[in-house]
Protein backbone atom coordinates (compact mmCIF):
# COMPACT_ATOMS: atom_id res chain seq x y z
CA UNK A 1 0.00 0.00 0.00
CA UNK A 2 1.55 3.30 -0.87
CA UNK A 3 1.52 6.25 1.77
CA UNK A 4 0.91 8.98 -0.26
CA UNK A 5 0.30 11.95 1.76
CA UNK A 6 3.09 10.66 4.12
CA UNK A 7 6.85 11.88 3.91
CA UNK A 8 9.36 9.82 6.54
CA UNK A 9 12.12 12.05 7.11
CA UNK A 10 15.05 9.60 8.16
CA UNK A 11 18.89 9.92 8.73
CA UNK A 12 20.98 7.89 6.03
CA UNK A 13 20.25 5.94 3.35
CA UNK A 14 20.73 2.46 5.19
CA UNK A 15 17.45 3.76 7.25
CA UNK A 16 15.43 4.78 4.24
CA UNK A 17 16.62 1.41 2.36
CA UNK A 18 15.30 -1.00 5.47
CA UNK A 19 12.15 1.20 5.87
CA UNK A 20 11.54 1.14 2.20
CA UNK A 21 12.31 -2.90 2.46
CA UNK A 22 8.46 -3.22 3.64
CA UNK A 23 6.67 -0.19 3.24
CA UNK A 24 5.84 2.28 0.29
CA UNK A 25 6.25 5.70 1.61
CA UNK A 26 8.64 8.58 0.38
CA UNK A 27 11.47 8.94 2.33
CA UNK A 28 13.92 12.03 3.16
CA UNK A 29 17.54 11.99 4.31
CA UNK A 30 18.94 14.07 6.45
CA UNK A 31 22.69 12.88 5.76
CA UNK A 32 23.64 13.37 9.58
CA UNK A 33 22.75 16.43 11.71
CA UNK A 34 23.58 19.09 9.75
CA UNK A 35 20.52 18.94 8.08
CA UNK A 36 20.90 20.70 4.64
CA UNK A 37 19.01 23.92 3.62
CA UNK A 38 17.68 22.19 0.27
CA UNK A 39 16.29 19.30 2.38
CA UNK A 40 14.44 21.93 5.27
CA UNK A 41 12.91 24.27 1.74
CA UNK A 42 11.77 20.79 0.72
CA UNK A 43 10.01 19.61 4.11
CA UNK A 44 8.92 23.46 4.45
CA UNK A 45 6.98 23.27 0.68
CA UNK A 46 4.95 20.39 1.73
CA UNK A 47 4.30 20.38 5.28
CA UNK A 48 0.64 21.60 4.36
CA UNK A 49 -0.04 19.17 1.48
CA UNK A 50 1.86 15.80 3.08
CA UNK A 51 2.33 14.80 7.14
CA UNK A 52 5.88 15.03 7.48
CA UNK A 53 6.72 12.20 9.72
CA UNK A 54 10.37 12.55 11.69
CA UNK A 55 12.09 9.09 12.56
CA UNK A 56 15.67 9.54 12.93
CA UNK A 57 17.95 7.21 15.89
CA UNK A 58 17.22 7.33 19.62
CA UNK A 59 20.64 8.58 20.32
CA UNK A 60 21.99 12.40 20.83
CA UNK A 61 22.31 13.24 16.96
CA UNK A 62 19.20 11.48 16.04
CA UNK A 63 17.65 14.21 18.67
CA UNK A 64 19.91 17.03 17.43
CA UNK A 65 18.42 16.08 13.87
CA UNK A 66 14.76 16.65 15.19
CA UNK A 67 15.73 20.22 16.75
CA UNK A 68 17.26 21.18 13.68
CA UNK A 69 14.09 20.24 11.63
CA UNK A 70 11.65 22.01 14.44
CA UNK A 71 13.37 25.32 13.93
CA UNK A 72 11.98 25.90 10.28
CA UNK A 73 8.76 23.67 9.72
CA UNK A 74 6.14 23.81 11.49
CA UNK A 75 3.96 20.97 10.83
CA UNK A 76 5.28 17.50 11.78
CA UNK A 77 4.98 14.59 13.57
CA UNK A 78 8.33 13.13 15.57
CA UNK A 79 7.92 9.11 16.06
CA UNK A 80 10.03 7.24 18.12
CA UNK A 81 11.41 3.86 18.36
CA UNK A 82 12.95 2.35 21.85
CA UNK A 83 16.46 2.50 22.29
CA UNK A 84 16.72 -1.28 23.18
CA UNK A 85 14.35 -2.28 20.15
CA UNK A 86 16.98 -0.14 17.59
CA UNK A 87 19.99 -1.98 19.07
CA UNK A 88 22.30 -4.54 16.72
CA UNK A 89 25.77 -5.55 16.96
CA UNK A 90 26.69 -2.34 19.21
CA UNK A 91 25.04 0.08 17.07
CA UNK A 92 22.08 2.17 17.80
CA UNK A 93 19.67 3.15 14.79
CA UNK A 94 16.62 2.77 12.96
CA UNK A 95 18.47 0.47 9.99
CA UNK A 96 19.13 -1.82 13.69
CA UNK A 97 15.65 -1.90 14.69
CA UNK A 98 13.14 -4.35 13.24
CA UNK A 99 10.09 -3.85 10.99
CA UNK A 100 7.81 -4.79 13.85
CA UNK A 101 9.30 -1.94 15.80
CA UNK A 102 8.51 0.65 13.46
CA UNK A 103 5.76 -0.18 12.48
CA UNK A 104 4.37 -0.22 16.21
CA UNK A 105 5.85 3.52 16.54
CA UNK A 106 3.93 4.46 13.15
CA UNK A 107 0.81 3.04 15.39
CA UNK A 108 0.72 5.37 17.48
CA UNK A 109 1.33 8.50 15.12
CA UNK A 110 -1.45 10.50 14.42
CA UNK A 111 -1.88 13.97 12.91
CA UNK A 112 -1.39 16.30 14.93
CA UNK A 113 -2.32 19.14 12.90
CA UNK A 114 -6.62 17.99 13.25
CA UNK A 115 -6.61 19.72 16.65
CA UNK A 116 -5.83 23.45 17.75
CA UNK A 117 -4.89 22.84 21.25
CA UNK A 118 -4.29 19.57 23.22
CA UNK A 119 -6.84 18.42 25.88
CA UNK A 120 -4.04 16.86 28.32
CA UNK A 121 -3.04 19.60 30.58
CA UNK A 122 -1.38 19.55 34.11
CA UNK A 123 -4.34 18.99 35.94
CA UNK A 124 -4.92 15.70 34.18
CA UNK A 125 -1.23 14.97 34.68
CA UNK A 126 -1.52 15.50 38.56
CA UNK A 127 -4.95 13.71 38.55
CA UNK A 128 -3.26 10.78 36.78
CA UNK A 129 0.21 10.76 38.90
CA UNK A 130 2.09 11.74 35.95
CA UNK A 131 4.07 14.80 37.81
CA UNK A 132 3.86 15.41 41.62
CA UNK A 133 3.90 11.51 43.10
CA UNK A 134 6.41 9.29 44.33
CA UNK A 135 6.34 7.60 41.14
CA UNK A 136 5.40 10.24 38.66
CA UNK A 137 8.75 9.33 36.85
CA UNK A 138 7.72 5.56 36.07
CA UNK A 139 4.78 6.28 35.27
CA UNK A 140 5.64 8.73 32.63
CA UNK A 141 8.05 6.26 31.22
CA UNK A 142 5.67 3.65 30.93
CA UNK A 143 3.48 6.01 28.56
CA UNK A 144 6.63 7.22 27.06
CA UNK A 145 7.13 4.15 25.85
CA UNK A 146 3.43 3.10 25.28
CA UNK A 147 2.75 5.75 23.05
CA UNK A 148 6.45 5.22 21.74
CA UNK A 149 7.38 9.00 22.45
CA UNK A 150 11.14 8.61 23.46
CA UNK A 151 12.40 9.84 27.50
CA UNK A 152 10.43 12.92 28.53
CA UNK A 153 10.56 15.19 31.73
CA UNK A 154 6.58 16.07 32.48
CA UNK A 155 6.67 18.57 30.34
CA UNK A 156 8.10 17.25 27.72
CA UNK A 157 5.58 14.24 27.62
CA UNK A 158 2.76 16.38 28.24
CA UNK A 159 3.45 18.58 24.49
CA UNK A 160 4.02 15.25 22.71
CA UNK A 161 1.00 13.42 23.60
CA UNK A 162 -1.07 16.78 22.76
CA UNK A 163 1.04 17.20 19.57
CA UNK A 164 0.58 13.69 18.32
CA UNK A 165 -3.36 14.13 19.39
CA UNK A 166 -3.21 11.25 21.66
CA UNK A 167 -6.33 11.84 24.13
CA UNK A 168 -7.43 11.86 27.93
CA UNK A 169 -9.35 8.73 27.53
CA UNK A 170 -6.66 7.05 25.44
CA UNK A 171 -3.91 7.90 28.42
CA UNK A 172 -6.38 6.50 31.18
CA UNK A 173 -6.51 3.38 28.67
CA UNK A 174 -2.96 3.27 28.69
CA UNK A 175 -2.41 3.78 32.45
CA UNK A 176 -4.63 0.28 33.00
CA UNK A 177 -1.69 -1.58 32.05
CA UNK A 178 1.08 0.28 34.50
CA UNK A 179 1.99 -1.81 37.13
CA UNK A 180 3.85 -0.34 39.88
Amino acid sequence: MKESNIVLVVEGRQDEQFIRSFLDVECVITNGTAVPRETIDYLKSIQDKKTIVVLTDPDYPGSKIRQEIAKFVDKFVNVYIDKKDAMKKGKVGVAESSKEAILEALRYYSNPFLREKGEIDLSTFIALKLTGGPDSKKRREFISKYFHLGYNNAKSLMFKLNANNISKNELLEALKGYKN
